[in-house]
């Protein structure tokens, strides 16, 4: 089971994108925020996060600290939720479908008893299907009062045109410097014992919490003799897990490995550029083709020892 601090739904504090919020809330106080919209960025730069803190100020106000953009622990906001926040998550093994889409119209058209914004979060938005985006544009068509569609693209893959047209789109982003410094706060607000180094990375908050998880998880050491042990331990991992952040952090323990070996050389940029590209297209096809492991890990084996 994942750690709580994984979960945006219990970011009490939200870092770094202040002028965000008050955009966003300013938007809904004044009933000018889009009915459907969409949040581009990063994975775990706070999308979620942000939406949950403009919700939880929406919905009881006096319970939120505007100043240190803080849901204080009087909040109703984790009751008013069930009312006010429908959370659809996308995996690769479990996409929102046709079949959620007709479950979903039927919930939307019940009243909303308490008369303020009704969010429907789609996150991953980019791994669904073509007919399910379809099913969806056409529910926002519906005349439903207080509903509001905010679609989370990660940018993993391409979203399809149809959405991207129908969207208002809000992006968001972080300085490489301010995501060291919300990995920090988040590291020292839920007193994580870390294994990764996050200073001077490029990884966003959500991204290094969950690749330093996973360090844990899967008894992961960072270092470049265990290179190939390490992903052939995460490898089997995704075959059960289905977990797309593990192919993400396959490929960034590689990125780290590429730079640790070549950064002391005259060559590194291009040399690094090159050696990554080769490996990261090894690792694409592996997963996308289903190729057999040792195969491809024995290639790389190869590459990384020239």
């Amino acid at each position: 089971m994942k750690l709580d601090y994984l979960d945006p739904f219990n970011s009490s504090y939200l870092y770094k994108l202040d002028k965000e919020f008050l955009l966003l809330t300013k938007l809904f106080e004044k009933n000018k925020y889009p009915r459907v919209s969409m949040l581009n960025g990063e994975k775990g730069i706070g999308k979620s996060t942000l939406i949950i803190h403009t919700l939880a100020y929406l919905l009881d106000s006096k319970n939120y600290n505007k100043r240190n953009y803080q849901i204080l622990d009087s909040s109703l906001n984790q009751n008013l939720q069930l009312y006010n926040l429908i959370y659809i998550q996308n995996s690769l093994d479990n996409r929102f479908n046709i079949d959620n889409c007709r479950e979903l119209k039927k919930k939307l058209e019940k009243s909303n008893i308490n008369n303020k914004p009704r969010i429907i979060l789609i996150d991953d938005a980019e791994l669904m299907n073509l007919n399910t985006v379809n099913a969806l544009l056409k529910i926002t068509e519906e005349p439903l009062t207080y509903n509001y569609f905010i679609f989370i693209n990660n940018s993993s893959k391409e979203i399809f045109s149809t959405l991207k047209s129908r969207c208002i789109k809000f992006n968001i982003r972080l300085k490489k410097e301010d995501k060291n410094i919300v990995t920090k706060k988040l590291i020292n607000q839920f007193k994580i014992e870390t294994k990764l180094n996050f200073q001077n990375s490029y990884l966003s908050p959500g991204n290094y919490l969950n690749y330093d998880y996973l360090c844990k998880v899967h008894k992961i050491e960072i270092n470049n003799k265990n290179v190939i042990k390490n992903i052939n331990i995460l490898v089997n991992a995704y075959k059960k897990e289905k977990n797309i952040q593990i192919i993400n952090f396959i490929k960034y323990l590689f990125e780290i490995y590429f730079y640790d070996r070549e950064k002391t050389k005259d060559n590194y940029p291009q040399s690094v550029i090159d050696n990554n590209r080769s490996v990261l297209t090894n690792i694409n096809e592996m997963f996308i083709y289903n190729l057999n492991k040792k195969i491809i890990l024995d290639k790389i084996s190869e590459k990384i020892n020239d």
